[in-house]
């Protein structure tokens, strides 16, 4: 599998850790995955934390645009971080515009960290053990 997701903060913040070549089928698997994290804690707004790192390539833009976690009724913040691949980048950045996600892309877990703290007060204060 391609992906792993786990609750970085119990039903507020789920990390997402994506690796290799992420293929169609596996891309619609996260997606389920991540509606039904998400359905579980509906009283609360959930932010993704997407560690792209050691993330290779995704599908094609039309799969991107087929995700039906930007519309769930609690979703706050996709954010993500590590990616140096301009292509996955861009299609990132594209996929949250067309499908109105609030999406931000930053260098370190660190800073991702630091931003998802800003915008969301309600937040423990998130930390890493190394600034990725």
């Amino acid at each position: 599998m391609a992906y792993d997701l786990h609750w970085l903060v119990a039903n507020r913040v789920l990390l997402i850790t994506l690796r290799g070549d992420m293929l169609s089928d596996e891309f619609r698997a996260m997606d389920a995955d991540l509606i039904a994290r998400c359905a579980g804690t509906r009283t609360t707004t959930v932010h993704l934390l997407a560690d792209l790192l050691a993330l290779d390539s995704l599908p094609a833009l039309f799969m991107l645009r087929e995700m039906q976690i930007s519309y769930q009724p609690n979703l706050g913040w996709a954010v993500g971080y590590g990616t140096r691949n301009n292509l996955v980048r861009t299609l990132l950045a594209a996929s949250a515009a067309l499908a109105g996600t609030r999406m931000r892309l930053f260098k370190t877990q660190g800073e991702a960290l630091r931003f998802l703290n800003s915008i969301d007060r309600t937040l423990p204060p998130l930390e890493t053990t190394a600034d990725r």
